[in-house]
């Protein structure tokens, strides 16, 4: 039996056939339909009038075994398949029956400028029947095929599927029961607007575009593995996740939803992994990592506020998240190089609410304000000027309250430790209290507040030192390496500024410190003092072996401008005596300091007077505070040097070690016989830079006092003209003086008049 171009209609639909039926032992039909075009949702209406008889929808399966007593083939071609707004093309479907086994093919279904094909099998025998088949797809577009499902989605772009599938049963619990799936599925070109996150100006800059993903499905047990990448705002993401769709489809909807998944995210300003579970809800539970090279530029990205003096950050450890807060435990937190673990929560909102503990190796508010640098690693040169930026305005958008265990804690270099203390921050406000704490072998106690709400961050500081040993400390500090001993101080200064430089040059304040049983390095008073003529001839070296001792050393400063400026330095030590004054610029890290040491007729210490009488060589202390110089003012001597020579000898210090008795040989000075100098008129007209007077006109020249033995050679030159002032020529022959007892303490030496050149040298000294 056969039917050539027969034409029908379904409910205004309009159909072509060919038909032959085959009669046999098994019986063979074959049709080919056609049709311009088909409306689905036409088709659909008909037999809606409620008069339908037979089995309730759903209320059984459909009995394929009929279908095993004949063969068939069958196809079907549709020019335009019309669903509502979905327009397919060129539709073509075949199936085949041979001997109880049916097979199914979609060989061709145009969707906008993408096409899908598919096929199944069963064998029709089967109960129930278990049916297995391949999708496959290639740029078809996304929402098209969500309104072929009857959803719509806020997703675009192209969807590829190579799929296959399999279940059991023809009823939709048997299907969902049974179903399973392998293959791939992919997006290519989507598009996901974010418009909860976008900017009104520019909704449009929060889109996710380019997105391009492949999901992997080995079994719907078993997790679908997914990888792609995307860009969100000029930024570049790749991703790889892990899911079950099984666990979340055993749900009974989707709040109550939930899985396994693990999905790790790499971008250029942020790497992080979790894995845990998630629920439907917007929850998780698990583990979560993430890394950023700086933070601040992270928030930039994120459409966040942030500081420019948040940097490199690090987070490992157990997290419980909810929509609105998470808390963490096991954690291990770094930033800005400052590395911590403990726990505790985060409520998100304005401000961000943070209740935590945690443990520091070292605790370094220098990094952690931004201004850390090579100094806070410990790595900077010294003497290196810096001037890094201070942002604290992240200040303003916390409320935080974390409890601190560090076994250090400090700033730049300087730390103290173990320490337990407690950070509160709160309405743009940082306050952080330390109690008394072990801090270069004595302890400390201090009181800071850090101000972020101005457009420049501000600093208050109090702090008070005892027993602490001063070398270690000041290198720390300041690079300075100067003095030693055991320091008390007070410190209390404020300052504000948007670097460490203009920070350091606001800061005013007061201070004092004390130092005990210590040293200054570079100079040696007593040996300066043993040494006078080496100094006056040779120089003064400075020689950072050599030690001036104390025990006690003590000064206050008045802080204005970023300069420590002081006037009650004194020092008590054997021997020594000692008063100054001077300034500290803590801006520019230099110092210029003018001590006034006296060597005194005393051993006492500790207690003693220093307004003890005695001959003193003013010691300066300039440049910068990473390598001062320290070296005698030699001056200083010219005011006394009789009283120099008479000082020394009362301390019965051997003045004859001096020798300047050398320096004119013979003299016993003009406190003797009145016709000429001695060795102390010609060391104070030295150390005065004294000129010679102008000669005066010649006169008519005197003769020679000639010895009784009649030697000329040693005789007597005329004296010279009278000086008001004491000071003879230079270059005038020293006259004859009564031989001066000779020193026991001193080997006999044969005299020796100074080299020209000698003097010269010292007269270079004086006048620089």
């Amino acid at each position: 039996y056969q039917i050539r171009g027969g034409k029908f209609e379904i409910g205004d639909q309009a159909f072509q056939m060919d038909a032959l039926f085959q009669p046999g032992a098994r019986h063979r039909f074959f049709a080919d339909l056609a049709a311009k075009r088909v409306d689905i949702d036409a088709l659909s209406d008909i037999g809606k009038d409620g008069s339908s008889g037979g089995k309730p929808a759903g209320s059984g399966e459909p009995d394929l075994a009929m279908l095993s007593a004949f063969d068939a083939d069958i196809s079907v071609a549709i020019d335009e398949l019309v669903s509502g707004k979905i327009r397919a093309s060129d539709v073509q479907l075949a199936a085949t029956l041979r001997d109880g086994h049916l097979e199914a093919k979609l060989e061709h279904f145009g969707l906008d400028a993408g096409n899908l094909t598919a096929k199944a099998s069963t064998d029709v025998g089967g109960t129930p029947p278990t049916i297995r088949g391949n999708i496959a797809s290639s740029g078809l577009d996304i929402g098209s095929v969500a309104k072929l499902a009857g959803q719509s989605v806020p997703l675009s772009g192209k969807l590829t599927a190579d799929m296959g599938f399999a279940f059991r049963g023809l009823t939709a619990d048997r299907i969902l029961s049974s179903a399973n799936l392998q293959g791939t599925v992919g997006i290519r070109e989507g598009k996901l607007p974010l418009a909860v996150l976008a900017d009104a100006k520019d909704r449009t800059a929060d889109d996710i575009t380019g997105l391009n993903l492949d999901a992997k499905i080995r079994d719907i047990g078993k997790p679908v593995d997914v990888t792609g990448k995307l860009a969100w705002r000029g930024q570049a993401v790749t991703f790889k996740s892990q899911v079950a769709p099984a666990s979340f489809l055993a749900g009974g909807s989707v709040a109550d939803a939930s899985g396994p998944i693990s999905l790790s995210v790499s971008s250029k300003y942020l790497e992080g992994s979790i894995s845990g579970t998630v629920g439907g809800g917007g929850t998780f539970k698990g583990q979560v990592s993430a890394t950023s090279p700086s933070v601040d530029k992270l928030m930039q990205w994120l459409g966040q506020g942030a500081s420019r003096s948040l940097q490199d950050f690090a987070f490992k450890g157990d997290v419980d998240a909810g929509p609105k807060q998470f808390s963490f435990q096991k954690a291990a937190i770094a930033l800005n190089g400052v590395k911590a673990s403990g726990q505790g929560s985060v409520k998100l909102g304005e401000p961000l609410t943070i209740r935590t503990s945690l443990n520091f190796a070292k605790l370094d508010f220098a990094a952690l304000a931004g201004s850390g640098g090579a100094t806070a690693t410990g790595k900077q040169k010294p003497g290196a000027a810096t001037d890094a930026p201070i942002d604290l305005s992240f200040l303003k958008g916390l409320d935080a309250k974390v409890d601190i265990q560090a076994d250090k804690l400090g700033y730049g270099k300087v730390f103290a430790g173990p320490v337990a203390t407690n950070l509160t921050v709160a309405d743009g406000k940082a306050h952080l209290s330390v109690p008394q704490s072990p801090f270069y072998g004595g302890t400390i106690a201090a009181d800071m507040t850090a101000d972020g709400c101005q457009d420049a961050a501000s600093l208050d500081l109090n702090t008070a030192i005892a027993g602490a040993a001063a070398a270690p400390l000041l290198r720390d500090a300041a690079d300075f390496d100067r003095i030693e001993g055991t320091l008390d101080a007070t410190v209390a200064v404020s300052g504000v500024g948007k670097t460490t430089k203009s920070l350091a040059r606001s800061l005013g304040g007061k201070a004092a410190a004390k130092f005990s049983d210590g040293a200054f390095r570079g100079i040696d008073i007593a040996e300066v003092y043993n040494n006078l003529v080496g100094l006056l001839a040779g120089g003064f070296k400075q020689d950072q072996a050599k030690k001036t001792t104390f025990t006690e050393l003590g000064a206050s400063f008045a802080i204005a401008n970023g300069v420590a400026q002081t006037t009650d330095i004194s020092l008590l030590g054997p021997l020594v005596r000692m008063d100054g004054s001077g300034r500290i610029d803590l801006a520019d890290q230099t110092l210029d300091i003018r001590l006034n040491p006296r060597v005194v007729a005393s051993l006492s210490g500790q207690g003693g007077d220093v307004a003890v009488n005695g001959i003193g060589v003013p010691v300066v202390v300039q440049g910068p505070l990473f390598a001062p110089r320290a070296y005698p003012d030699l001056s200083a001597l010219a005011k006394d040097p009789q009283g120099a020579l008479d000082m020394l000898s009362r301390l019965g210090l051997p003045t004859g070690k001096l020798k300047l008795d050398k320096l004119i040989p013979g003299q016993t000075g003009s406190n003797g016989d009145g016709s000429g100098k001695g060795a102390a008129d010609l060391i104070g007209d030295l150390l005065r830079n004294a000129a010679p007077r102008p000669k005066a006109p010649p006169a008519a020249p005197e003769p020679a006092v000639v010895p009784e033995n009649g030697n000329t050679e040693n005789a007597t030159p005329p004296p010279p003209s009278s000086n008001a002032g004491g000071e003879a020529e230079a270059e005038t022959a020293a006259p004859a003086a009564e031989p001066t007892p000779v020193d026991p303490q001193v080997a006999p030496d044969s005299p020796e008049t100074p080299k020209k050149g000698e003097i010269d040298t010292l007269l270079d000294q004086l006048a620089n």
